[in-house]
């Protein structure tokens, strides 16, 4: 966001935005003082501009957990990946902690589910999805799947032995590098996975209309948005509901969530929201994002938030030359 000055605030109604072309741009533009509230900022972006003697003298950092989730969702309705055993395990072949470590320095927060950590209905009894590749394996044989002298998954009542596509959106290094270690540990087990990096004018029609096995995508939430039915049930099927998933017992729980005005009903009921989809795994929840954030050391009054855009834009208003000049002492 790049914000003009106008007398000595920022103008009425929302802050003037600059669209930028790539990390790369909008972190040149940071530095020639063109830009003066970059939010959402890379990991190594943010580490590095953090770490160096401009960045130190002319902006406030801030991080901020977010309520942006890093998933993978399967395409429930393919033969192979119908039943729930098979999706847990291909659950277990990714690998959220090294992903965390790998992509945002090791920030972020793991989770159990489609609720982050901190919200009071999580359900904190669940295990956390976590790499284990003999698991895998194993529930691979408990769902049907036997494997081969050429070391390919064949199952009774399938032509073909066991394969994956991977759709994700084009130039995202977080999506490409969990697509990545994903193909990496399921050719271990003898899965072949091909990746299907997909521009982002056909990736959603591509997976609306089911032409893909696994996606990786963000899934955006709010602190107190218990809907899931968009995603979730089975009447969505073709629109945002992209797993297509949807079971009666799923699709009653997710309408009674909706209207449920109780708060301890609501609370027991998001409990089992969470181990009905952990049991079922239509979707792997990998972690929560952060949000990075740098702003001009001109710019006061700023509130950063978990929620796009990483800011309370209304509340900026631009630092008396006084105060400016205390800041560098």
């Amino acid at each position: 966001m790049s914000a003009k000055r106008t007398g000595g605030l920022i103008p009425c109604g929302p802050p003037p935005s600059a669209s930028m072309p790539s990390a790369g741009a909008a972190l040149l533009a940071l530095r020639r003082h063109e830009l003066d509230v970059y939010a959402q900022i890379p990991a190594r972006l943010f580490q590095q501009l953090q770490g160096s003697e401009a960045g130190k003298k002319d902006f406030v950092f801030y991080t901020k957990p977010s309520y942006s989730m890093l998933m993978a969702g399967f395409n429930t309705q393919r033969p192979a990946l119908h039943d729930r055993q098979t999706r847990q395990a291909l659950g277990r072949l990714f690998d959220p902690a090294g992903l965390m470590a790998a992509t945002q320095l090791g920030q972020g927060n793991r989770t159990v589910g489609l609720l982050p950590p901190s919200n009071p209905f999580y359900n904190d009894s669940l295990p956390l999805p976590s790499y284990a590749p003999a698991q895998a394996t194993a529930l691979l044989r408990q769902a049907g799947w036997q494997r081969q002298p050429d070391g390919h998954w064949r199952r009774p009542g399938l032509a073909t032995p066991l394969a994956l596509s991977l759709r994700y959106r084009i130039g995202d290094a977080t999506y490409a590098t969990a697509a990545l270690q994903f193909r990496a540990a399921a050719e271990q087990v003898g899965i072949p996975v091909a990746l299907v990096p997909t521009e982002n004018s056909v990736l959603t029609s591509s997976l609306q209309a089911g032409d893909f096995d696994l996606y990786i995508s963000m899934m955006k939430g709010s602190p107190m948005g218990f809907n899931f039915a968009p995603i979730l049930h089975s009447a969505s099927v073709g629109s945002d509901n992209l797993t297509r998933f949807g079971q009666p017992a799923t699709d009653q729980l997710l309408m009674t969530l909706i209207t449920e005005g109780n708060e301890r009903r609501k609370r027991l009921l998001l409990r089992r929201f969470q181990v009905m989809m952990q049991a079922e795994m239509p979707i792997v929840p990998l972690f929560f994002m952060p949000y990075r954030m740098a702003v001009s050391r001109q710019l006061r009054h700023v509130v950063a938030s978990g929620l796009k855009p990483g800011y309370a834009a209304m509340a900026l208003s631009w630092a008396t030359p006084e105060a400016i000049q205390a800041d560098s002492r």
